[in-house]
C-alpha cells in the first residue's frame, strides 16, 4: 500500500501580482487584501501556479455588479478549461469548452446563477478523470469520464497549465483563493 499523499494548502492570492499577471482588465488588491476585477468584459488574471494532477480549488468571491458570470480557469490533464458560475445572463453554470461546445451548448450547463453582493464559496474538485463544481456547498455541475483531451479554453492566460480567475461584465472581489 502506498502512503497517503499529505494535504497542503497554497494561498494562491499571495502569488498574484496584478501588474504582471492581469491578462485583460484592471485588477487591484483593495484595502482588505481582496483581489478585485473591474467591469471589463472578459476581465481575467492568471494565477502563476501549475496545480498537481489532482486538486481542490477553493475560491471565495462576491460579484459586486453586472449581469453575467464569474469564471475560474482550471487545469486537468495539463489542459486549461473554464468553469463559469452565472453565465448567460446569470442563468446557468457550466464547464467550457467541452467537446468543442461552449457552455451554452454542452451537457455540463445547469440552471444556476449568482446572487449579486453575496459572498459565495466555490469548491472545484479536479481528479484524474473528472471535475465537480460546488457552489455554497451544493453540487452545481460536473464533467465525468474525461481524460481532459476534450476540454479547452478560448481565454488566453499568458501561458499554458496555469490557473486563473475572471469576470464577464461586472467587478468581482475575490476574498480567498
Amino acid at each position: 500500500n502506498a502512503a497517503p499523499v499529505p494535504l497542503c494548502t497554497v494561498d494562491l492570492l499571495a502569488l498574484i501580482d496584478p501588474a504582471k499577471d492581469a491578462v485583460v482588465g484592471d485588477w487591484k488588491f483593495n484595502e482588505k487584501g481582496e483581489l478585485a476585477s473591474d467591469k471589463t468584459q472578459g476581465a481575467r488574471i492568471r494565477i502563476p501556479y501549475q496545480p498537481p494532477a489532482e486538486y481542490d480549488l477553493l475560491v471565495s468571491f462576491t460579484k459586486l455588479s453586472g449581469t453575467n458570470g464569474v469564471t475560474q480557469v482550471l487545469v486537468g490533464g495539463g489542459r486549461q478549461f473554464n468553469l463559469t458560475y452565472g453565465g448567460y445572463g446569470n442563468s446557468h453554470s457550466y464547464f467550457e469548452t467541452v467537446d468543442g461546445m461552449a457552455g451554452g451548448d454542452n451537457p455540463t450547463r445547469k440552471p444556476k446563477g449568482l446572487t449579486t453582493l453575496k459572498r459565495h464559496e466555490s469548491r472545484v474538485e479536479v481528479r484524474k478523470n473528472s471535475a465537480r463544481a460546488y457552489l455554497d456547498g451544493a453540487l452545481v455541475t460536473e464533467l465525468l469520464q474525461t481524460d481532459f483531451k476534450n476540454v479547452d479554453t478560448w481565454w488566453d492566460m499568458k501561458g499554458p497549465g496555469v490557473l486563473g480567475l475572471g469576470s464577464w461584465d461586472g467587478p468581482t472581489a475575490f476574498h480567498k483563493v
